[in-house]
């Protein structure tokens, strides 16, 4: 497989959508056909923590762990992605892959422009 900094945004879209579904599968929900646009200023709207929130799991993200509350969950999460559980401190966590690693290098500097919201930023418009 080639490495993810030597990928295309499709390229990495692609093998990043795939691991979100794994993870997504791994507490019973649906599979995503596009990861959801997201703001690079905001971790709450990482397209990753948002293919990943199901009815039943809730996570937070950072550049390279996924926070998942439960022992459990993070166990089940870490299985479905290949990865490990990581502790820090008092927070536990799950390492996110290397693909999803660079995934958010790339996001958070605007290179996939194709899921940055185009919303953000914009200020409403309020009906007349």
């Amino acid at each position: 497989m080639v490495p993810s900094y030597l990928m295309t945004n499709q390229e990495l879209i692609a093998v990043v959508l795939q691991q979100v579904n794994r993870g997504r599968a791994a507490f019973n929900g649906g599979p995503l056909d596009c990861l959801p646009h997201g703001d690079p200023r905001m971790c709450l709207s990482c397209p990753i923590k948002l293919g990943l929130d199901t009815g039943f799991l809730r996570v937070a993200v950072s550049n390279d762990y996924i926070r998942v509350h439960g022992r459990a969950n993070r166990i089940r999460l870490a299985e479905a992605l290949g990865t490990s559980i990581r502790a820090r401190r008092h927070r536990k966590s799950v390492f996110m892959t290397e693909a999803m690693v660079e995934f958010i290098d790339r996001f958070d500097r605007g290179d996939i422009p194709e899921l940055i919201d185009d919303t953000c930023g914009r200020q409403p418009t309020l009906a007349a």
